[in-house]
């Protein structure tokens, strides 16, 4: 084994700490890669936009075209087609990007922001007696409830 520019052989403790640090950098590229959405860097291209690193800038963007029309609500829906995993996730995202408003995790409210992955996106049969009243073209819908303030 090489020597350092001191004349001193590295102990197993370096040699481990070194592992260690290349694990946690490659776990952390595998785990980038896993998470890569490609089809937001070729939607936002396209739009002449930028691209938001993180996922609560992207959710923000996301739902910027609803938020006008929630300025007066106090409280509102939220239901997405993601897996239990990413549903949860994403409707935190969704709780930050809209605070003071209360996002429930209910299609009971008056106001309902559905997220859908599928294209073109189909609202789920159990959405009846709520009108549309805003498509983001991004998976993004704003739906209310006729007859509710």
């Amino acid at each position: 084994m090489e020597s350092n520019s001191q004349g001193v052989k590295p102990d197993w403790r370096t040699h481990l700490a070194l592992v260690v640090l290349y694990a946690g950098v490659l776990a952390g590229l595998i785990l980038g890669l896993y998470h890569f959405e490609p089809e937001i860097f070729v939607l936002a291209r396209q739009r002449g936009g930028s691209v938001p690193r993180d996922e609560v800038s992207r959710t923000e963007r996301a739902i910027r075209c609803v938020k006008e029309f929630l300025v007066d609500q106090e409280q509102i829906g939220f239901t997405s087609d993601l897996s239990p995993v990413a549903h949860l996730s994403l409707y935190r995202q969704v709780q930050y990007s809209l605070a003071p408003i209360l996002v429930a995790d209910s299609l009971d409210e008056t106001y309902i922001v559905a997220f859908y992955s599928s294209a073109p996106p189909q609202p789920p049969q159990n959405m009846e007696g709520y009108r549309l009243v805003q498509d983001c073209e991004s998976g993004v819908m704003l739906f209310h409830k006729p007859g509710n303030p």
